[in-house]
This record gives structure tokens, C-alpha cells and sequence, in this order.
């Protein structure tokens, strides 16, 4: 049996026996897949995340309930369950639990347009007590679906889940399946059950959105895990910050010491809020000196903005077997954001792909077709395929002052406001610190609603308040709805250029520009150049 995720950690108030049968999937020869639903429980998600483990292989589908310490039911139906935390008691039991678990699963599917593949297979729940003795009778449930200590000592597991199979198989008249089928459910599973917190959802957040990684992310996660060393290649808003904490997340359950580390300490500090609860140390760049032992694992995000020899020569001392023989994982952006900081060493990066995998992601995530196309006319980087569709479009506006750059500023947030816009979905965005940008001249209302980035706000984003920071500040980060003003000189060096990039990729669904007029009429040249570019995506998207 192949699990999903391939580990689980010893996290604090972690399940002791899930964990034993977690094990047991994990050491099975029967042929399948077994997806925890660990990385569902965490979060508010659809009914199926009460289903402690999924399993499809070409005998059947099912759904194992698993309860640890002493479980009993009472004279008067009531279930009690003994555990490290005192004795529960609830009058619907694990059976009851896991049939809802196992219907729930089945509307999913069907919903998720598998209801063919459902039509084949035999599909059924199960019940383990990996910590007890379980030996009550019943006609509401059946020996052949049961798992406890007693089980244990008579039977191998294998052979009790081979069991448990033919019993729903038996009960339904069906067959076996092949390859196809079991693949079919799979795919549709894994994305359902891997979900991770979007950047900018905390549990006490009301939005409370769930990330679901696409099947291109899926893959490359399959590689992270696996390859000891990896490149992982995207643009702005392909998920390489949110892959790169999940892998973080993922690998620090097998190994001792995981280390994340990034440029930005802003950043650094946002994901170190996170992985709080994780044993993952993170640290930004510049404070990798104060590791004493190299870690396990290495994971580096924005790897571009330290890709020369000194970057290189700091990493190679903090991983276990050097660069050439460690653990690591890096994620980077080769497009135009490499500019901004300028550390990207075509021999370093030449360097590491020598020694290590490389996984591409296309497909961005993050920004809406609009976003994305303007993106691409304004500064001529390609930041992938955008897969969440048509958005509120971009606004641009051109001013003449100061003053009338502020009062659009003004105006827009009010609009924004008014159409019921929450304070802590806007971020504010200037290339020069805020007492220098057109924001700081707005009324002292609005000035008292925006708090500036910093580490401390960035480990707990996403803010309730409205948020100002310097494009170079958010690098990693994103938001709803993004304003950008103080762009006057945005064709320039290739710096300023990675800047609008940079700035303008931050938006998941609105983004509002303020340009100088003679930005504009720089901009237009370059547009124009550009646009043969968003032709190309467009083709790709009309035969795709």
C-alpha cells in the first residue's frame, strides 16, 4: 500500500493510534493506495475529513474509523472511549461514524464526476481499536470489518484487510477492478485530501479557505518528497512558497532537523508563523551563521535572491553532507524577479542543477487571467498559465502630482469599502518607504487604518487592518486587492522593471495602478512588444 502523505509526525496531541495503523498500511503488501486524513482534520473542510483513512485498491474501496485507548459501549448505548485525556462519551459510535464517513466519501466522489468508477467497485468502512480489545457483539456490525488487539495475535494484517474487502464485496456483488479504476479514484482523492492552507488563512480567520493544490503541484510534491535534491522553477503566483512550507511540513515528520530559510526576513517571519506548530526552524538569510549543527533538510525559498557563491557557501555549511551531498530543496523564480535583488549567478544555478531534480510549475494559482495578461504586457515576464479564470480586471490610472495621485488612492479604497471590501484585504504598495509615498498624504482616517509590514505583522498576516509595505518588503506575499502608486520611472534598469513585476503579481483579485504620465508613455512601446506574448497564451489556451 502506498500512504498519502508518505509520513506522519509525532505531533503534540497526534493520534497514537492512528499512528499504528498508519504503520500497518505502511509495511502492507496489499496493492492500493491509503490517503490520512491528517491533513484534512486540522482545518474546516467537507464531511469526508472525518474519515480517518481511505484506502482503494483493485479489491475495494474502504474507509477505516480508528479509535485508540479502551472503547466500551454501554447498557444504555452509549459509547464511552478511555483515552490519555479521561473517558468521552457519546452515543454515536465508531460504526455509525465511519458509514456517515464512508456516504460522505461516496457523494464526493460522485460529485467530483467518479460515479463510474464508484459503479465498479465494491466500497465499504471498517473499524480499528489497534489499542484494545474490542469484543462486543452485535447485529449492527460484523466481526469481518473489525480490527483489535485479539485480531492481532490470530491473523496478519494483511490478511484481516484482504478479509474486510471481500466481506463488501460479497455484500455488494461485485468484482475485483483493475489498474484503471483504482488510478481513476486516486487522482480524484489525492487533490481532495491534500489540502493546505492558503497563504493568507489562519485557523481563526472567517474565510477559512482551503488551498487545493493542482495536479501540476501534486506531482512536483511527489518529486520534492522523494528526490533528496530538487530545483523547483516558477513564476510569480505558480505556488512555490506554498509548496515549499508544505514540503517543509511533510519532510519534517521523517527527518530531526528541518531548516526553511529566505531572503526577506519579512518573509521569513510570515513563515515561521506558519510552521509554528511544526518542527521546522525558520531564519532568514542573513542569520544562518547562528546555525551551530547542519540540519537534515534544507529548504530555501526565493532562492534567486542568494544565488552567487557567497549564497551557495553559506548553504553549503548548514546541511548535512554539504550542497553536493545533502538534503535539500530550493524554489525560485528565474524570471524577471531574479532582477531585483541581482544575486543570480548563472554558474551557481548551473551548479545546483547538476546535482539535483528540477520541477517546473506552470501553472499560476495565485492571480486572474487579467492579472496575469497585464502582467505580462507591462513588464514582459511570463508567469504561467492562469488557472482561477477571469477576475474584477486591472485598473490604471494616470496622474500629473502628488496630490492627485493620493486623492485616486483615496478614492479607490472608498470604492472599495463601499462594495463591503474588508480593511485587511487591501495592501498598499509603493516602491519607496511610506513617508515618502502618495499614501502618507491621504486624511489622517485613512492613514490611522494602515499598518505597515513588518515582522511582527507578518507573522501573524493576514492583518484585520488595511497594510502598507515597500514592493521589496512583500516580495512572497499576497493579497485580495492590491494598490500600487509611485510608479514613475518602471522601464528602466532591469530592477525597476522585477519591481512592477513583483508588485503587480501580488494580486489575487483586484489590482489598481497609479503611473506618472511619463510612465505611460514609456509603458506603451513596451506594451506593444509584449503583446505577441500574450497572443502565444492565449493560442495555448483556445487549443487547450
Amino acid at each position: 500500500v502506498k500512504t498519502v502523505p508518505s509520513v506522519i509526525g509525532d505531533r503534540p496531541g497526534g493520534s497514537t493510534a492512528e499512528r499504528i495503523v498508519f504503520d500497518l498500511l505502511r509495511g502492507s503488501k496489499v496493492p492500493g493506495v491509503a490517503f490520512h486524513s491528517l491533513l484534512l482534520s486540522e482545518h474546516e473542510i467537507n464531511p469526508t475529513g472525518e474519515a480517518d483513512f481511505v484506502v482503494v485498491s483493485p479489491k475495494g474501496l474502504l474507509v477505516i474509523e480508528v479509535k485508540g485507548g479502551t472503547v466500551a459501549r454501554e447498557e444504555d448505548g452509549i459509547w464511552s472511549f478511555t483515552g490519555r485525556d479521561g473517558t468521552a462519551r457519546e452515543k454515536r459510535g465508531p460504526f455509525k461514524q465511519a458509514e456517515e464517513a464512508m456516504w460522505s466519501l461516496v457523494g464526493l466522489l460522485r460529485r467530483e464526476q467518479a460515479g463510474h468508477h464508484l459503479d465498479e467497485i465494491a466500497f465499504g468502512y471498517a473499524v480499528a481499536f489497534p489499542q484494545c480489545e474490542f469484543d462486543v457483539r452485535s447485529v449492527e456490525w460484523d466481526p469481518a470489518y473489525i480490527w483489535d488487539r485479539s485480531r492481532e495475535r490470530s491473523v496478519s494484517f494483511d490478511k484481516w484487510l484482504t478479509g474486510a474487502f471481500a466481506h463488501w464485496r460479497e455484500q455488494s456483488g461485485k468484482r475485483t477492478v483493475g489498474d484503471r479504476c483504482v488510478e481513476g479514484l486516486a487522482n480524484v482523492l489525492r487533490p481532495v485530501f491534500h489540502c493546505v492552507p492558503s497563504l493568507t488563512a489562519r485557523i481563526e480567520n472567517l474565510e477559512g479557505h482551503m488551498h487545493r493544490l493542482t495536479d501540476t503541484q501534486l506531482q512536483k510534491l511527489a518529486i520534492l518528497e522523494e528526490e533528496p535534491r530538487v530545483i523547483c522553477k516558477g513564476g510569480a503566483g505558480t505556488g512555490k512558497t506554498v509548496l515549499a512550507t508544505e514540503t517543509a511540513r511533510l519532510l519534517a515528520a521523517g527527518h530531526e532537523t528541518v531548516l526553511l530559510t529566505c531572503e526577506n526576513p519579512v518573509l521569513a517571519s510570515f513563515l515561521a508563523g506558519r510552521l509554528q506548530n511544526e518542527p521546522v526552524e525558520v531564519i532568514s538569510h542573513d542569520r544562518l551563521t547562528d546555525i551551530d549543527q547542519p540540519v537534515d533538510v534544507l529548504i530555501v525559498d526565493e532562492t534567486q535572491d542568494i544565488l552567487d557563491s557567497n549564497g551557495l557557501a553559506a548553504l553549503d555549511r548548514v546541511v548535512k553532507g554539504g550542497l553536493e551531498n545533502g538534503s535539500w530543496r530550493m524554489f525560485l523564480d528565474p524570471n524577471t524577479q531574479a532582477d531585483f535583488v541581482g544575486r543570480l549567478d548563472p554558474e551557481a544555478l548551473a551548479f545546483l542543477e547538476e546535482l539535483s531534480a528540477t520541477a517546473v510549475l506552470a501553472d499560476n494559482c495565485r492571480n486572474s487571467r487579467e492579472v496575469v495578461t497585464n502582467t505580462t504586457l507591462m513588464t514582459g515576464a511570463d508567469i504561467g498559465t492562469a488557472a482561477l479564470g477571469s477576475g474584477p480586471g486591472v485598473d490604471t490610472v494616470v496622474y500629473r502630482t502628488r496630490t492627485e495621485a493620493t486623492s485616486c488612492a483615496a478614492a479607490k479604497i472608498g470604492d472599495l469599502f463601499r462594495d463591503g471590501v474588508s480593511p485587511g484585504d487591501i495592501t498598499l504598495l509603493s516602491p519607496v518607504p511610506f513617508k515618502e509615498s502618495t499614501f502618507s498624504q491621504m486624511t489622517a482616517e485613512l492613514r490611522n487604518m494602515i499598518v505597515r509590514l513588518d515582522e511582527n505583522v507578518a507573522f501573524e498576516w493576514p492583518s484585520a487592518s488595511m497594510t502598507f509595505a515597500q514592493i521589496s518588503t512583500f516580495k512572497g506575499f499576497e493579497n485580495r486587492f492590491i494598490l500600487v502608486s509611485d510608479l514613475d520611472d518602471v522601464t528602466g534598469d532591469p530592477r525597476t522593471i522585477a519591481s512592477l513585476y513583483v508588485a503587480m503579481s501580488r494580486a489575487r483579485a483586484s489590482l489598481w495602478l497609479a503611473l506618472t504620465e511619463s510612465a505611460q508613455e514609456r509603458l506603451l512601446p513596451v506594451i506593444a512588444e509584449n503583446a505577441s506574448l500574450v497572443l502565444g497564451h492565449l493560442e495555448e489556451d483556445e487549443n487547450d
